[in-house]
């Protein structure tokens, strides 16, 4: 079978969301792009209430804005869900094509890959790895475009309003990115090995269910419960280590956007003090702050979850693109 490279794999996955789903797609993406700057100008209203309004004394005007942060949330929230609703279809009718040719491809295998496969690893192939490629597609590809954009249209009206609270909001944008990526990086082998693993038991399960007689006439039930104890004991291991570095890097965002926000409080304060900044503004940064720290937290998990994806898709391929070595003869009827 060819050797993909991750850059073909992803190719190869895009042509299979884009098969007859172009459209579908396209106008997916573009509603959570929007929704993106509809969530990214909510806190530019919220500054314009609070300087022109709230601290001019101005009802009317403080009453606008709020209808239009209203307006703006809803708006956010109906494009994000139509966004969602077809990139979920499109990551179902993707994955539906690729499981069942990865199931056409495993009926259609002669005898010596089944004597070299795992019947467990296969099921894990054809359920887990799918539902993990439909997963990337529907939710992180969302969130990854989602995060980039709205951290775009932030920094566009940040950088407006204070280039020092930009930096201090950019170091913030950076530092968690780094984080949760070498988070990632970190968690995915581990995820993988749990993948496996859970390959493994079913694969012994499967077996000595299907074999029960043959089990129990040759009386081997303690040596496949032992095997069974050994494997299981791998699993539960990896879990705990996944748990580990969760507990150790879950966190770690919320206390960065928290420190950014302290440092914003500090500076702002003092700009405010000075004249050159308005009350409004420090509160938008700390709104933008607030809206970006779940963002940031997607975009560092996505950027590492494109590998995830591309080693299930990966898999996937492998066995659609696996030839039987002896070719059955075509049937009469």
């Amino acid at each position: 079978m060819p050797e993909y490279s991750s850059v073909r794999v992803l190719t190869r996955l895009f042509r299979y969301m884009v098969r007859g789903r172009g459209l579908l797609l396209t106008t997916a993406l573009v509603l959570v792009i929007l929704s993106s700057y509809a969530n990214g100008v909510v806190p530019v209203l919220i500054k314009r209430a609070v300087d022109s309004g709230v601290i001019a004394g101005d009802v009317d005007t403080a009453i606008y804005y709020g209808l239009l942060i209203i307006l703006a949330t809803l708006l956010a929230g109906i494009l994000s869900f139509a966004g969602r609703y077809l990139l979920v279809k499109v990551a179902q009718e993707t994955v539906y094509e690729m499981r069942m040719e990865a199931f056409l491809s495993i009926q259609r295998q002669s005898m010596d890959f089944f004597d070299k496969t795992l019947v467990g690893q296969l099921i894990s192939r054809v359920t887990n790895d799918a539902e993990r490629v439909s997963r990337f597609i529907q939710f992180r590809l969302r969130m990854l475009v989602y995060s980039i954009f709205l951290i775009g249209v932030a920094v566009y009206y940040m950088y407006g309003m204070s280039l020092e609270l930009t930096l201090i909001a950019l170091a913030a944008i950076a530092l968690v990115v780094i984080v949760m990526t070498r988070y990632g990086n970190l968690i995915r082998p581990v995820y993988d090995q749990i993948r496996h693993q859970t390959g493994v038991l079913a694969g012994i399960v499967t077996s000595a269910i299907a074999g029960i007689k043959t089990v129990k006439s040759l009386a081997v039930e303690d040596s496949i419960y032992q095997r069974f104890r050994g494997e299981n004991d791998k699993f539960y291991a990896y879990n705990l280590q996944a748990s580990k570095l969760s507990a150790i890097y879950g966190n770690s965002p919320f206390l960065i956007t928290g420190a950014a926000m302290a440092g914003m409080l500090y500076y702002g304060g003092e700009a405010i003090i000075a004249g050159t900044l308005t009350v409004g503004s420090l509160v938008a940064f700390l709104t933008y702050m607030l809206t970006m720290t779940w963002p940031l937290v997607a975009l560092g998990f996505s950027i590492g979850d494109i590998q995830r994806a591309v080693a299930a898709s990966k898999r996937l391929f492998d066995i659609i693109d696996t030839r039987p070595k002896v070719e059955e003869a075509p049937r009469r009827y």
